[in-house]
């Protein structure tokens, strides 16, 4: 299986950081520790999403 490289996934380096910038705020901000764990979640998924559409064309 071909691993990302850095110089490769630095193209979405932005987005990746942008999501995670949006999640902590979210999570802090959250009213319970369920709605920060779903903050956190969803920014995961966001990023594994990235990872495969990466992945997929290559």
């Amino acid at each position: 299986m071909r691993q990302l490289t850095h110089a490769h996934f630095g193209q979405h380096s932005n987005l990746v950081q942008s999501i995670i910038r949006d999640a902590l705020r979210e999570a802090a901000m959250a009213d319970t520790y369920q709605d920060a764990l779903d903050a956190t979640g969803d920014a995961l998924a966001a990023i594994a999403h990235l990872v495969q559409a990466e992945v997929r064309h290559d």
